[in-house]
């Protein structure tokens, strides 16, 4: 019994604070009136990643003062963030009101005063305000609608991820793939790459769009991107690298160098750019344009399956081309293109091997941390197909044969071109045996040897190879004083034989040879160079 009547005297205590407090919101506190306004339009319109600023208005209509009252804001029925504010009779505050949507779609607000309901609002309809966003998606990346057409030589376009920026990075300035450079312009690369590249490292950037115009005297580059990212973000890097910034109405003018200068705004979803290179200053080329319709009917030919992280297309003259780069599956980065024109030379500076009537071009660049770039192409037709493989695996061999493969995937037909060496060659052996004539060819070096003995020489062994042991390759050749001869022999990298070949490749050799009885050991190299 003892515990029931606790029960009861609880709930009374209960009834007696809960009466006490309605007596003290109706009868004792004074009535308060309050109104809350958001102060921008809602019909403007916005996209993703865009920073959307709208102030709201609070203002104390009433006769008492507002001490650290309960403001709430709810997005979608959801309660986000609460403000406390204390406001005096007949004066207002403002309330920065910021949001960056990252999806499309349509965002309801609402700004409510005393969300609780714990003082005597007179009018509650006045101490609320709602506010509808659309965010519609940005407009499709075309940076090379900003391009005036009138004595155009060529053009390209590329997109790119993050992941595609940085590896089109490490392509360009590691590996020396000029064609994944952002700019021709070594004085802009200076400004774009580190601005960009903080950017991308911290998340800020969801994707680049990129192009480049060429013309007689300059050239153009324009580069769109999304994300957390805004003119004034350029600014401030421009401003820390010391570069000289000016202002255009709404557009950022960063003065790169004396011939060099970027044009920056934002618009549609994006974050714009023009550059200009060698031609005066960006702002006299801002205009609207109509832009060159790319053929990109041979992209459905790619691999599919894959994750893309950067695609690109363009043209110069009659020549169209399309291209991207994916992340496989299997955990290597593939590349394929797929050009149209004239104008493609079939020079090889690599390993040239011939499959089934088509010559193919296989040329390998070693990097540091063993990876490894295998780049393959070959000429079909009107056609210059491209296949690049980059990984960390060893099996040169497997991996042009996986490019070659690729390559047919196209379904291309047509007359293959054969290629040519494009290699200025040269080798040394010692004073007294010439080397001339060095050739790469079919995964072989080819080299021509001169006797300048007044005696016969018998060529027991050479040696090719870049690097560990050497691996022996047994000859039982004889050349007669003044004479030559020329042999064939495999290379080989730590024990494995080589299947292509870098660019600026030198190999060390090893003769082993008998003259008058006596057997000689000389040491010499090979270069294989552009």
């Amino acid at each position: 019994m003892a515990e029931i009547k606790e029960i009861y005297i609880w709930i009374a205590f209960f009834i007696i604070v809960m009466a006490a407090a309605a007596y003290i919101r109706y009868f004792y506190q004074p009535g308060i009136s309050v109104s809350v306004k958001f102060l921008n339009s809602s019909n403007a319109q916005f996209y993703p990643y865009e920073n959307i600023a709208n102030p709201i208005s609070v203002q104390n209509t009433g006769s008492a003062t507002i001490y650290n009252m309960s403001f709430g804001l709810y997005m979608d029925g959801n309660l986000s963030r609460i403000y406390r504010i204390s406001i005096p009779p007949g004066k207002a505050a403002t309330v920065n009101f910021n949001f960056t949507p990252s999806q499309t779609g349509t965002y309801n607000f609402r700004f409510v005063a005393d969300p609780s309901s714990l003082y005597n609002i007179q009018n509650r309809n006045a101490a609320q305000s709602t506010l509808s966003v659309s965010v519609a998606s940005a407009q499709a990346p075309m940076p090379y609608a900003l391009f005036n057409k009138t004595g155009l030589l060529g053009e390209d376009s590329y997109n790119m991820s993050s992941l595609g920026f940085n590896f089109a990075y490490y392509l360009a300035n590691d590996a020396g793939s000029s064609q994944f450079l952002l700019t021709p312009s070594h004085a802009m690369n200076s400004f774009l790459y580190p601005a960009l590249g903080v950017f991308v490292n911290y998340g800020a950037i969801k994707s680049i769009s990129l192009a480049h115009a060429y013309y007689k005297n300059y050239s153009l580059v324009s580069a769109w991107v999304s994300g957390l990212v805004n003119p004034y973000s350029f600014k401030e890097a421009a401003i820390g690298q010391g570069l000289n910034v000016t202002s255009i109405g709404n557009v950022t003018v960063v003065n790169v160098n004396k011939s060099s200068s970027i044009c920056i705004w934002y618009s549609k979803g994006w974050t714009k750019s023009l550059g200009s290179l060698g031609g005066g200053s960006c702002a006299q080329y801002i205009r609207p344009s109509s832009f060159y319709s790319l053929n990109a009917t041979y992209g459905s030919r790619f691999e599919s399956g894959n994750t893309v992280i950067y695609n690109y297309t363009g043209f110069y003259g009659n020549s169209i081309y399309v291209g991207q780069w994916s992340v496989l599956p299997s955990r290597y980065l593939l590349f394929q293109s797929i050009a149209k024109g004239s104008n493609f030379t079939n020079v090889c500076e690599g390993n040239i091997q011939v499959v089934y009537n088509t010559s193919y071009c296989n040329t390998y660049y070693l990097e540091p941390h063993n990876a490894i770039i295998v780049k393959t192409n070959a000429l079909v037709g009107m056609y210059n197909l491209t296949a690049w493989i980059v990984t960390n695996n060893t099996g040169l061999a497997n991996i042009s044969d996986s490019n070659m493969k690729r390559i047919r995937n196209f379904n291309v037909t047509g007359q293959s071109a054969q290629f040519v060496s494009g290699f200025v060659n040269t080798c040394t052996i010692n004073n007294y045996i010439g080397c001339y004539g060095s050739n790469w060819n079919y995964s072989k070096l080819t080299i021509g040897l001169i006797n300048g003995y007044n005696s016969s020489i018998s060529l027991e062994s050479i040696s090719c190879y870049t690097s560990g042991t050497p691996v022996l390759k047994t000859l039982n050749t004889t050349i007669p004083s003044g004479q030559y001869a020329t042999i064939t022999t495999p290379c080989y990298q730590n024990g494995t034989a080589l299947y292509g070949v870098a660019l600026g490749l030198n190999v060390y050799l090893g003769l082993v040879y008998q003259e008058n009885g006596n057997t000689m050991v000389a040491n010499g190299e090979a270069q294989l160079v552009r």
